[in-house]
């Protein structure tokens, strides 16, 4: 599949639209602001910036071929406990269950031959979680070290103990005898934000606005459930950190690991295998499947020999995006004809949180 040529000189606008996929990415870190990247001080004694490009003792990679291809492996996080609980998920931080940390376990045993040089998740528990745990199955036995602030140094700015957590952790990278891994937490690739859904039974949900709407908010380009984001949201901020930081990365021939979400992952395998719109929406991201790809330099190419697999839906309203089974197709109510029931809704939390405020 070809790799748009707009893309890899990196710096066009990201969108999202009815007819077509996922265009480019835009400079910044997915939160509308300049990414500081190795540009920034990183703060303690000494200016770690070189940490952020080159780990001690890693190979120097050449450019990507087709003789030698760089690595991309897409990885939703293992099952979390609302995802056993069949709770809208988001952005809320929530574990991984049981079940969750043997799906990595058996994830990173799927793509224990592949030599990282970098690793990126989202800000999310579930996500790095995910990408540790996988990551003690490489047959390469690197260290994953977490890096505060990933490689964007968001939340670093102020100083604090955030900060000097930032510095020793650049500074393992740079220092220790062992062969490291760097891990860069963004919030960029953290799941895309559900709103006032987050943490509700979704049988519930549907119950209270109808299956087409709830299918309109889960699956439609721009439709935004209250208090939420849209997948056009998500994928401009997702989309755009990986063309601006991951991209480049591939492009030197280096092998990344990113491990994230179903909907920022569906964004990002939209952009690499030039998928539309409809089509990316229709994706099933499997948990902790990983999903590989080889770059040559000028395509992506999915390799179907790893454990990976995603799904073509038939209808866009038969896709889930927290491992749950329900059949979102049969829509009762319009979307204009249920918004009363917001209200209800609405009155529901406030109660909890009259609830929440009398415990504290």
């Amino acid at each position: 599949l070809p790799l748009r040529r707009t893309a890899r000189r990196g710096a066009p606008s990201c969108s999202l639209t009815a007819d077509r996929g996922l265009h480019g990415a835009e400079r910044g870190n997915g939160n509308g602001q300049q990414a500081q990247g190795s540009h920034a001080k990183r703060g303690g004694r000494a200016d770690y910036k070189g940490a952020l490009s080159v780990s001690n003792n890693r190979k120097k990679r050449a450019p990507p071929s087709p003789q030698r291809p760089s690595t991309l492996v897409l990885m939703r996080h293992g099952e979390s406990m609302f995802n056993g609980l069949g709770l809208f998920t988001g952005d809320v931080d929530v574990p991984l269950t049981e079940r969750g940390l043997l799906e990595a376990l058996e994830g990173g045993r799927s793509v224990k031959h592949v030599d990282f040089d970098v690793v990126f998740t989202s800000r999310l528990t579930r996500a790095k979680s995910t990408a540790m745990i996988a990551l003690t199955q490489n047959d390469h036995k690197k260290v994953p070290i977490n890096v505060p602030g990933g490689l964007t140094a968001e939340d670093v700015a102020d100083g604090g103990p955030y900060k000097q957590m930032r510095a020793a952790a650049l500074a393992a990278v740079v220092r220790t005898a062992a062969h490291v891994l760097p891990v860069y937490p963004e919030s960029a690739l953290n799941e895309r934000r559900y709103g006032i859904l987050q943490g509700v039974d979704k049988e519930l949900a549907k119950r209270v606005y109808g299956d087409k709407t709830v299918g309109l908010w889960r699956r439609s380009v721009s439709k935004i459930p209250p208090g939420g984001e849209s997948m056009q949201q998500c994928a401009h901020r997702a989309v755009g950190f990986f063309g601006t930081h991951i991209e480049p990365r591939l492009a030197k021939g280096e092998n990344v690991l990113l491990c994230a979400h179903g909907n920022s992952i569906r964004t990002i395998f939209a952009h690499v295998s030039n998928l539309s719109a409809e089509e990316s929406l229709r994706l099933k991201i499997s948990t902790a499947a990983p999903l590989l790809f080889q770059f040559d330099g000028f395509k992506y190419h999915f390799n179907t020999s790893a454990l990976g697999k995603y799904e073509r839906c038939e209808t866009v309203w038969s896709c889930n995006d927290d491992d749950d089974d329900d059949d979102d197709a049969g829509a009762l109510e319009s979307y204009e004809g249920t918004m009363h029931n917001h209200s209800m809704i609405e009155s529901m939390l406030e109660k909890d949180s009259r609830k929440i405020d009398g415990l504290i």
